[in-house]
């Protein structure tokens, strides 16, 4: 890269390893505060500060520059906040221990209209056939299920009196915990749909007695109660009748006051 990109690589790195995050280094812009790399950044820039107090000059520091070709584009110590900013917030996303994809996996969704994930059916148990026998045609059936894409969010303001006061935490500290609080969301999401058992697409609540995903009565953890919610997952058939499923419990759900 050029000059300007080496410099924000540079003071990029030496706020990395100011804050303890993976990809720092010291360096010679690791005795700088966030206020003087926003000076040392226009400076680079050939804009002057020269006159300049510092809220202005933090302030400016934030504005788009224009590039060579005339361009407006974003600014090198906007960019270098940005880039310690979103390195925090994926190692609070990575950190965080989230239950929820043990048994639920992520997919993808080209929009954001309602849309159908369609299943098949088991294959129908294979025939005998005798010496110079017919081979025949099985079928498969399918279903679907409907799924729509919601989008969650929420704004953390930083003023620049933060950044004159060198408050490395509103660039760390906060965004870790944002990241936090978005693997949490997708885990409240997915329980959500648990707890709630919302209707399926054929009008039936998803836990119901007509899906063969009830078993017994509702009922504290024991040896009864597991070994009944056992033996019908093991017994649960597929829809269109072809085969017994013998589904093996990987996972169980339980209240925190109930886990031992």
């Amino acid at each position: 890269g050029d000059a300007r990109d080496r410099t924000r690589t540079g003071m990029t790195k030496a706020l990395l390893a100011k804050v303890g995050l993976e990809g720092g280094e010291r360096n010679e812009f690791s005795g700088l505060t966030l206020a003087e790399l926003a000076r040392e950044s226009l400076a680079r820039n050939n804009i002057s500060t020269r006159g300049m107090d510092r809220v202005t000059m933090v302030g400016r520091a934030f504005l788009p520059r224009m590039s060579s070709a005339g361009y407006h584009t974003t600014s090198d110590f906007s960019a270098l906040l940005e880039n310690t900013a979103n390195k925090s917030l994926l190692r609070g996303y990575q950190e965080t221990a989230e239950t929820g994809q043990r048994f639920a996996r992520p997919g993808f969704a080209s929009d954001v209209k309602p849309m159908k994930r369609v299943a098949l059916n088991a294959f129908p148990s294979l025939q005998q056939i005798p010496e110079h026998g017919e081979y025949h045609y099985g079928s498969i059936g399918e279903r679907y299920g409907i799924i729509t894409v919601d989008t969650f969010g929420l704004m953390f303001g930083i003023s620049r009196e933060a950044i004159i006061n060198d408050d490395l935490s509103e660039f760390t500290r906060v965004p870790e915990m944002m990241g936090r609080a978005a693997q949490r969301t997708v885990g409240d999401v997915v329980y959500a749909l648990l707890t709630t058992n919302p209707a399926f697409v054929d009008g039936k609540a998803i836990f119901h007695a007509d899906h063969g995903n009830l078993a017994g009565t509702a009922a504290a953890p024991s040896m009864v109660p597991l070994d009944a919610a056992r033996s019908a997952m093991a017994l649960q058939r597929d829809p269109s009748g072809n085969a017994v499923l013998n589904i093996r419990p990987a996972v169980a759900l339980v209240p925190v006051a109930l886990y031992g």
